[in-house]
């Protein structure tokens, strides 16, 4: 009687087990909300989206990977973890292929893709160009546009270029995309309740409802979230901040200096959304004011402007600047790249000492200064760290480049759609033209 019982409930068993590791699955990235509720799951209809969760950012974050290694990772026997593919293929969330199987001996396995063809909208708006890009699940970039401004963009501007954008998505092939929502990175502070934009000086916005803005204009759901916090999230998930729970993220870009927390695992945010402007760490006593009026922050000697000064250009995307930073040979270039690495140093010390952190990605123009030069900083944190702080942390450029910011709206977007895979509706486009 007993092995009956344990045999019928054998796979409500095995799913209480699943749920209790669905952290370590998720590199203890879950928050605290989300661990809440696992914990309070009591029925298995909140185990079957727990589940549904789990593996969809699973294949996201892997791009592709197996039924088998899916069963490995997660615990759940392999008809279990058929089923959930088989419901998230319903909803074309995934596509299932045969490996390529040409050596090997026996039945092919299948491969479970994210299907790119699940969209998000991310749009970065900077102080010379609105970018907007077309990000697939599995962090597939189907388009990039940048559109260049003769000033900062306004919000009607902002969203009349999104709304542009969408209008003009054609055809590619005979499927359709899906678009989960927008996503928009913005060069301030944003509100984590609602997106609202407290404040983007470089911008000139200020109080501004962009979410219902945009929602109202275009009828997507929409999110909104600082630009740097992003770029964090996207080296977090698919860069080399993957897996990592104590890591700090720095962006240097048009606007200034942002950056993103991770500590013990989870995203730091402060009470209202607000952490990470790591820009305004006093380094020096005196100099000129950043973009908060504050004196001899990071954000006010290490620039983005003086370097485009010192290699006379007006102006430069990322790859642009990147490149001829690299190239040149001006003694002023480089002394100026000194000057502020120096600086940069200095601030990773304070970091480092305060949060004792496994990594600290280099994002932007931090990450291609820093590039020239790695043993100026590196020698700066040793001398300016507590023994015990520097033992273990190591310093790291974003791998994702031009992608970076885009890639992390359009997660920002996909976290509502893990949070439960088969309950949130969908829009409808045509596939996008080459």
């Amino acid at each position: 009687m007993i092995d009956a019982i344990v045999r019928r409930h054998r796979e409500d068993l095995l799913n209480v087990v699943f749920v209790q590791g669905c952290n370590k699955l998720n590199g203890g990235f879950l928050k605290s909300a989300d661990r809440g509720n696992l914990a309070q799951g009591n029925n298995l209809e909140d185990l079957r989206k727990s589940n549904f969760s789990t593996v969809l950012r699973a294949i996201h974050r892997a791009r592709s990977i197996s039924r088998s290694e899916l069963s490995a990772m997660t615990g759940l026997n392999r008809s279990t973890i058929s089923a959930l593919v088989g419901g998230l293929s319903t909803r074309n969330l995934v596509n299932e292929v045969s490996e390529n199987t040409s050596k090997k001996v026996g039945r092919p396995s299948t491969v479970v893709q994210a299907n790119e063809n699940t969209i998000a909208i991310a749009v970065n708006p900077e102080i010379d160009a609105v970018t907007v890009g077309v990000i697939g699940l599995g962090g597939h970039v189907h388009k990039r546009i940048r559109f260049e401004t003769t000033g900062p963009p306004t919000i009607k501007e902002t969203i009349k270029i999104t709304a542009a954008i969408i209008d003009g998505l054609t055809s590619i092939s005979e499927n359709y995309l899906q678009i989960v929502g927008i996503g928009l990175a913005v060069p301030g502070m944003i509100r984590k309740l609602d997106g609202f934009v407290k404040i983007a000086p470089h911008l000139g916005w200020k109080d501004a409802p962009i979410v219902q803005m945009m929602e109202n204009a275009v009828g997507f759901r929409t999110k909104a979230a600082n630009d740097a916090f992003l770029g964090a999230l996207a080296e977090r998930t698919f860069g080399p901040g993957s897996g990592i729970a104590d890591m700090v993220y720095m962006n240097g870009g048009p606007s200034g200096i942002g950056g993103g927390i991770i500590a013990g695992g989870y995203v730091v945010s402060g009470i209202g959304g607000y952490a990470g402007e790591l820009g305004h760490i006093r380094i020096t006593i005196d100099g000129e004011p950043d973009s908060a009026k504050l004196r001899g922050t990071l954000e006010a000697e290490v620039t983005r402007e003086k370097l485009l000064s010192a290699l006379n250009l007006e102006s430069a995307d990322f790859d642009e600047l990147d490149h001829a930073l690299r190239t040149s040979q001006s003694p002023a270039v480089l002394n100026e790249v000194t000057r502020q690495l120096e600086y940069l140093g200095q601030a990773i010390a304070s970091l480092t000492n305060l949060l004792n952190p496994q990594l600290i990605i280099l994002g932007g123009f931090l990450g291609s200064i820093y590039s020239m030069d790695t043993r100026q900083v590196q020698t700066i944190v040793s001398r300016e760290t507590l023994t015990p702080n520097h033992e273990n942390v190591r310093i790291a450029r974003a791998t994702l480049g031009v992608n970076q910011v885009i890639l992390g709206a359009a997660e920002l977007v996909f976290q509502g759609l893990f949070d439960d895979p088969m309950a949130q509706p969908f829009g409808k486009i045509p596939k996008l033209s080459s």
